[in-house]
Protein backbone atom coordinates (compact mmCIF):
# COMPACT_ATOMS: atom_id res chain seq x y z
CA UNK A 1 0.00 0.00 0.00
CA UNK A 2 1.59 3.39 -0.92
CA UNK A 3 1.99 6.30 1.60
CA UNK A 4 0.27 9.31 1.26
CA UNK A 5 3.76 10.80 0.52
CA UNK A 6 4.53 8.56 -2.38
CA UNK A 7 0.92 8.63 -3.94
CA UNK A 8 1.63 12.57 -3.89
CA UNK A 9 5.10 11.69 -5.66
CA UNK A 10 3.49 9.25 -8.22
CA UNK A 11 0.63 11.66 -9.17
CA UNK A 12 2.70 14.71 -9.13
CA UNK A 13 5.60 12.95 -11.52
CA UNK A 14 2.12 11.90 -13.49
CA UNK A 15 1.03 15.57 -13.57
CA UNK A 16 4.53 17.34 -14.67
CA UNK A 17 6.58 14.92 -16.34
CA UNK A 18 9.05 17.11 -17.13
CA UNK A 19 12.12 18.99 -15.23
CA UNK A 20 11.46 22.37 -14.14
CA UNK A 21 11.83 24.99 -11.44
CA UNK A 22 8.42 24.51 -10.14
CA UNK A 23 8.96 20.64 -9.93
CA UNK A 24 12.10 21.32 -8.51
CA UNK A 25 10.57 23.75 -5.85
CA UNK A 26 7.89 20.46 -5.44
CA UNK A 27 9.94 17.94 -4.42
CA UNK A 28 12.40 19.98 -1.95
CA UNK A 29 9.04 21.42 -0.37
CA UNK A 30 7.73 17.86 -0.09
CA UNK A 31 11.12 16.25 0.79
CA UNK A 32 12.32 14.24 -2.41
CA UNK A 33 15.87 13.90 -2.86
CA UNK A 34 15.76 16.20 -6.08
CA UNK A 35 18.52 14.25 -7.99
CA UNK A 36 17.01 10.85 -6.69
CA UNK A 37 13.42 11.32 -7.53
CA UNK A 38 13.41 8.78 -10.46
CA UNK A 39 14.61 6.27 -8.58
CA UNK A 40 12.40 6.63 -5.97
CA UNK A 41 9.46 6.26 -8.49
CA UNK A 42 11.72 3.21 -9.82
CA UNK A 43 11.20 1.85 -6.89
CA UNK A 44 7.73 2.28 -5.71
CA UNK A 45 6.52 1.14 -9.17
CA UNK A 46 8.66 -2.31 -8.22
CA UNK A 47 4.88 -3.56 -6.39
CA UNK A 48 2.89 -4.55 -9.01
CA UNK A 49 -0.11 -2.91 -7.92
CA UNK A 50 1.25 0.66 -8.00
CA UNK A 51 2.67 0.10 -11.81
CA UNK A 52 -0.97 -1.48 -12.60
CA UNK A 53 -2.44 1.84 -11.05
CA UNK A 54 0.09 4.21 -12.56
CA UNK A 55 1.17 2.21 -16.26
CA UNK A 56 2.06 5.53 -17.91
CA UNK A 57 4.42 6.10 -15.37
CA UNK A 58 5.68 2.57 -15.39
CA UNK A 59 6.20 2.51 -19.31
CA UNK A 60 8.40 6.03 -18.74
CA UNK A 61 10.47 4.29 -15.88
CA UNK A 62 10.88 1.39 -18.01
CA UNK A 63 12.27 3.30 -21.17
CA UNK A 64 14.09 5.22 -19.18
CA UNK A 65 16.17 2.88 -17.59
CA UNK A 66 16.51 0.99 -21.27
CA UNK A 67 17.94 3.85 -22.18
CA UNK A 68 20.40 3.91 -19.51
CA UNK A 69 21.23 0.60 -20.57
CA UNK A 70 21.94 1.52 -24.05
CA UNK A 71 23.79 4.67 -23.16
CA UNK A 72 26.13 3.62 -20.08
CA UNK A 73 27.93 0.22 -21.36
CA UNK A 74 31.14 -1.13 -20.38
CA UNK A 75 33.32 -0.60 -23.25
Amino acid sequence: MLSTKARALLEYERAHPEMDQEKLAWLTKNGWPVGRHAEQIARLLLDVDVMAEFPDLAARSSKRYEHGLRTHRPQ
